[in-house]
């Protein structure tokens, strides 16, 4: 990855208008935006892997990952089972292991990440990224429509590579989850619903009123 970036161009070919009006490092503009843990992992990377266990995509993604782990760490270890098979059951046992133990220490963190924190941080990722490669391999070879590496497979690892450079760099790192809009997103979701019931003749000002009204309930 630090090949790929020796003198790349900006992945565009007309500035975006928000880094027009912001102050930021014109040598660094790219890296002005970052990487959305939330949409990365909950709803992208971590949706696939309990999607890809359970055979299909539920809802809440913590909550089946935590789920499969319990349920799957002792399957692998049946007697009914054959080697292949028990070796497969037992790495996505691994796998969904690794990504909770990451978003468990993402989420734990601090602001700014200890170098403890993000070396276990970096090691947990390494390992969940091989044993997905690893999962994505044996379906490959078993001729099974399983485990496809998506783009935001990707990302991961562009997140998992910055913190090794701050590492390199002996600076300290931000914790990724920073950058999430989990908490902005339910804040979005709690408005549109006032906007649902008014009149699109003044749909602006009569959400404001209500978004205010309720607002007020809330600090009375």
């Amino acid at each position: 990855m630090l090949a790929m970036r020796q003198d790349a161009p900006p992945p565009w070919s007309t500035p975006p208008v928000l880094i027009q009006h912001v102050p930021h490092s014109i040598l660094q503009e790219p890296y002005f935006f970052r990487i959305d843990l939330f949409h990365l992992m909950h709803k992208g990377v971590l949706a696939d892997v309990a999607a890809n266990a359970l055979w299909f995509k539920g809802n809440d993604t913590t909550s089946l990952c935590k789920y499969l782990e319990w349920k799957l760490k002792d399957v692998h270890t049946s007697t009914d089972m054959s080697g292949s098979d028990q070796l497969y059951f037992a790495e996505m046992a691994s796998l969904l292991s690794c990504g909770n133990k990451l978003m468990h220490r993402l989420y734990f963190a601090g602001l700014w990440l200890s170098t403890k924190e993000r070396d276990k941080i970096i090691a947990v990722g390494d390992k969940f990224v091989s044993t997905f490669m690893l999962l994505a391999q044996m379906a490959y070879d078993w001729d099974l429509c399983r485990w496809k590496v998506q783009t935001k497979f990707h990302m991961l690892g562009e997140l998992l590579f910055g913190l090794k450079m701050d590492r390199v760099r002996g600076c300290r790192s931000l914790n990724p989850l920073s950058y999430s809009t989990q908490v902005d997103e339910d804040f979005i979701g709690k408005v549109s619903i006032s906007s649902r019931y008014v009149s699109s003749r003044a749909l602006h000002e009569k959400t404001i009123h209500r978004y205010l009204l309720k607002l007020k309930q809330c600090w009375a």
